[in-house]
């Protein structure tokens, strides 16, 4: 009689669902394998129990992948769970045979290059009668899409001198947000407004940060209107080319009509604007203003002080020089006692 004897090992790991003696199932999927940066996602992790008998301790387990945040699970994680360190488990028990259910986990795409791989990985342990721990793994993988994004916004004001001629500086710095290489169209528009109703003319330059000062990107115009709502559009006139993070800086200079200073109510409104050519829904804009004020400035000497006897009669001599534009001054006077 010839006796043959094969020994089989116990399963300590597996990639897959299958083995001699059957074993649990587990099956991760994704709503949506690309995503672009700040979407959401729903990661679904489906687990049965395919086994000839129940199976114990069951718990299912992940490391948040780089590059992904953690929003919510349900059912909730455990305590054993760490979210510091994006571990995240949980419980399940015990598993009676053909039962099975899910863990829908849902995270948001943090803003990395457009092509990046994320792999997410979920882990299935769990124990037969004997004692025996099992553990299986199911993987899915998202690859981020290219989503634009623009951030606009002022750096200083160089000066806001309200008077005839003068010159008001803005600095505006535009920066690609997005996750890559992108080209965005810069346009103004702009609102001149005086409630006298004149028509004097704003003079509007856009310098670039390898143009400024001596090379102007574009000038324009804009007349005084009675109306605050009556915007001058002048169209795109230059683009410029960034990669993911990268900025650059545009000096709008804007000089102040004849005839507008001292009114106390006019304003020149400027915006810049920065359109996405990968994606034209996407924009943003700065608003500058220089506000046209009177200027007062006043200056009074003293004459010195005096000496008298009560009843005589004392003369003193102030000087009053207007440093601003033409103004009426008040002038009362009060005695200290």
């Amino acid at each position: 009689i010839l006796a043959l004897s094969i020994a089989i090992p116990s399963i300590a790991s597996a990639e897959t669902s299958f083995s001699l003696d059957g074993e649990m199932t587990l099956k991760k999927t994704v709503d949506s394998t690309s995503p672009k940066p700040g979407d959401k996602v729903n990661f679904t992790i489906t687990y049965s129990n395919d086994l000839h008998e129940a199976a114990y301790n069951v718990t299912i387990f992940e490391w948040m992948p780089p590059n992904l945040t953690f929003i919510s699970s349900k059912p909730f994680y455990d305590g054993v769970s760490d979210p510091e360190t994006g571990f995240y488990r949980w419980s399940r028990g015990n598993i009676p045979l053909h039962e099975s259910g899910t863990v829908i986990v849902k995270a948001m795409v943090d803003n990395v290059p457009v092509e990046t791989v994320i792999t997410n990985t979920a882990h299935l342990a769990y124990e037969f009668e004997n004692g025996t721990r099992v553990e299986v793994t199911s993987s899915v993988n998202i690859t981020v899409m290219q989503a634009a994004g623009v951030d606009v916004y002022p750096d200083q004001i160089h000066s806001v001198p309200p008077h005839t001629g003068a010159w008001t500086e803005f600095n505006v710095t535009v920066e690609n947000t997005g996750n890559g290489l992108d080209t965005f169209n810069i346009s103004l528009r702009s609102i001149a407004y005086n409630p006298s109703g004149s028509t004097h003319e704003w003079k509007i330059e856009l310098y670039n940060s390898k143009g400024y000062p001596k090379n102007l990107v574009a000038t324009v115009y804009d007349d005084n209107v009675d109306n605050p709502t009556s915007w001058t559009d002048h169209g795109v006139l230059t683009s410029v080319t960034l990669a993911s993070g990268e900025s650059t800086w545009f000096m709008i200079k804007v000089n102040e009509a004849e005839g507008t200073s001292g009114s106390g109510d006019a304003y020149l409104d400027v915006h810049l604007i920065a359109t996405s050519l990968f994606d034209p829904s996407v924009s943003e804009l700065v608003d500058k203003m220089t506000i046209v004020k009177s200027v007062a400035g006043i200056t009074l000497g003293p004459d010195y002080s005096k000496y008298a006897n009560p009843g005589d009669l004392v003369v003193y001599r102030h000087i009053v020089v207007n440093s601003g534009q033409t103004e009426v001054v008040d002038l009362k006077y009060t005695s200290p006692r």
